[in-house]
């Protein structure tokens, strides 16, 4: 990521945990350009606005569950019909029924 980039993302309001809702959420490492404002169908950022990383997933793991990120990406060629270039993750999820769950089987008549 460039210079500038990183020093954008360490003003990052999410990164300085300023962002009273996600406590408790986690987010993979952002290794993409700021996905926020640019001139649409452009890869040019709108110097009217600070760049930003307004698309993210985070994502909260519970007790009875594990979770690997594999991939944390920005789509910077779809850029036609939006000023925000998409994101995505790829994620890994294990789960354990919770104890208190009773499976039941139920069986076609």
């Amino acid at each position: 990521m460039p210079l500038e980039s990183q020093a954008w993302l360490a003003r990052d309001q999410i990164m300085l945990g300023q962002v009273s809702s996600l406590r408790g959420f986690r987010e993979g490492v952002i290794c993409f350009p700021p996905t926020y404002k640019y001139k649409i169908g452009t890869s040019t950022l709108n110097t009217k606005r600070c760049p930003a990383w307004c698309d993210r997933v985070v994502y909260k793991v519970s007790s009875n569950a594990h979770a690997d990120l594999l991939e944390y990406v920005s789509f910077p060629d779809l850029k036609l019909t939006s000023d925000h270039h998409p994101v995505a993750a790829l994620m890994q999820v294990c789960a354990q029924a919770h104890p208190s769950e009773r499976m039941v089987a139920t069986a076609a008549p």
